[in-house]
């Protein structure tokens, strides 16, 4: 079969924090990770028609134009002899070996895409064959890549009549979302590809002409690519302009699943948090068998926060290495040797992540009336002078109120553990300089501190101060980033050119 119209697909996806609750949660205690609302990756995938001589007369061979071209704009590669981001340019025929390898075929099971499975050990091997003697470094972003591109795209590798013909581009980019900084950027990256490649799949499976009234096998097609949760249509500052619908509940448990699928390429046995907490948006409370030591990402065990206030605020990268395994072993040493000094530490970080829970589970979301409401979508772009001094002085009872303290607190408890630094203290303190309550987030030693600047809106006195924190920072080296926490997740975008809404 021959192209004869380009398709196009754009998605992005969200990265991911831990809130509150960090090294307890090993030790069989709540936590809680939310979106990173506004700091996404986003994926355009084109599918064009091919243009030769083969496919122009309507032969069901390969062209020379039967290619997959992918780039990862914002991923420099680690190879010596090329400047530039991780990319690949592979013919569809020498793809086509991995996908009978995965079971990926449109021969025997054109609904392939919609069985999701793991790549086994071989499979993985020969892909990274296909690589060359790209850097591995490089390979580690593009086997994934080219994993997606094969499930969820079995036409393109099927033989004889049934193939598609056509060049494949796939553009991924950064919507302010730092690679490697611990706020599960491999995971919005997974999400984020399968949502656009599965967008691609349904506009082949499901013309508009097989949607007017679908039966059977089309109606499940058409199940899948219903927009049934309309999404903020101003994401990002600069996507104003941008339409943008959220897969419904089907199709995310599709995306979410084959993003998993390739997040265990990348990492082995993840938990399929940062995955999950990418797909779904909002927060996800997490816990792990008491009494296990194993390093988060292993046996965790977590459901959706059903009331979750959007948290407006400051993200910090030290941009200093840190390794999650080795933090998460010092804090196991000094438990072994000290466990009436740390099991009341992680109970006390216990009890701030539940206190967060149970503020936020109030009807008004925890956040007197004026926060976002995942559940009602109801937002308000103000905080009254009221509430802006409720928020510096810890005064009120609800989350808005409670929220520098739960911060700083959870902060204290987890620099006792030995696991912050030097350079998380100085974004600490120069916070503090401005009455901005900070803490680390994640495994800590380095990585990034968040920095509570309003729920549901900032005040103008909190933008302000946040400002010159912010300049102080950039000054010393530190990358800093305004954004949502606890807002959309996967998205689908509709732009006009096609292009990717977050260049």
């Amino acid at each position: 079969t021959t192209m004869h119209a380009t398709i196009h697909a754009t998605a992005s996806a969200p990265g991911k924090l831990i809130l509150f609750g960090e090294h307890a949660v090993v030790y069989g205690h709540t936590a809680v990770a939310a979106a990173l609302s506004g700091m996404r990756i986003s994926v355009h995938v084109a599918l064009l028609p091919g243009t030769s001589a083969a496919a122009s007369a309507g032969a069901h061979t390969s062209g020379s134009t039967d290619i997959l071209k992918a780039t990862l704009h914002d991923l420099p590669s680690s190879s010596r002899d090329t400047a530039g981001p991780v990319h690949v340019c592979i013919p569809l025929d020498v793809l086509s070996r991995s996908a009978t390898a995965l079971g990926a075929t449109a021969d025997d099971d054109p609904d392939s895409w919609q069985l999701v499975r793991s790549a086994d050990k071989a499979a993985i091997h020969e892909l990274g064959a296909l690589l060359g003697d790209a850097p591995e470094a490089d390979k580690a972003a593009l086997i994934p890549l080219l994993f997606l591109t094969v499930v969820l795209l079995p036409q393109l590798f099927a033989s004889g009549a049934s193939r598609i013909h056509g060049r494949l581009e796939i553009n991924v980019r950064s919507a302010g979302l730092p690679v490697g900084a611990g706020l599960g950027s491999s995971a919005a990256f997974s999400v984020a590809l399968a949502a656009a490649l599965l967008r691609v799949q349904l506009q082949l499976s499901a013309p508009e002409s097989a949607l007017a009234a679908p039966t059977g096998r089309a109606a499940h097609v058409a199940a899948l690519a219903a927009k049934s949760l309309p999404a903020p249509v101003a994401l990002l500052e600069d996507a104003a302009a941008v339409e943008s619908v959220a897969p419904n509940q089907l199709a995310k448990e599709l995306i979410n699943g084959w993003a998993y699928r390739a997040e265990c390429i990348l990492h082995g046995t993840p938990s399929g948090l940062d995955n999950a907490v990418s797909c779904a948006g909002g927060g996800m409370q997490l816990t792990s068998p008491r009494g296990s030591a194993s390093a988060v990402g292993g046996g965790l065990a977590f459901a959706p926060i059903e009331q979750l206030p959007e948290l407006v605020v400051l993200v910090t990268n030290t941009k200093v290495p840190r390794s999650t395994r080795e933090l998460v072993s010092r804090v196991r040493a000094l438990h072994e040797a000290h466990p009436d000094i740390t099991k009341p530490l992680f109970s006390a970080i216990a009890a701030v992540a539940q206190t967060f829970l149970d503020l936020a589970s109030q009807p008004s979301g925890g956040s007197g009336d004026g926060g976002d409401s995942v559940a009602t979508g109801e937002s308000r772009s103000k905080v009254t002078s009221a509430e802006a001094a409720a928020w510096v002085t810890g005064t009120g009872g609800c989350l808005a109120s409670e929220l520098p303290m739960l911060i700083r607190a959870n902060h204290g408890l987890l620099s006792a553990l030995g696991v912050s630094g030097p350079e998380l203290e100085d974004v600490v303190a120069t916070y503090a300089q401005e009455g901005i309550p900070t803490k680390l987030t994640g495994a800590g030693g380095g990585g990034c501190a968040l920095s509570l600047i309003g729920v549901g809106g900032v005040s103008a006195a909190a933008a302000a101060a946040a400002a010159r924190a912010k300049q102080k920072l950039e000054a010393k080296g530190y990358a800093c980033y305004l954004t949502r926490v606890g807002g959309a997740g996967v998205l689908w975008h509709n732009t006009p050119t096609g292009e990717a809404p977050f260049a």
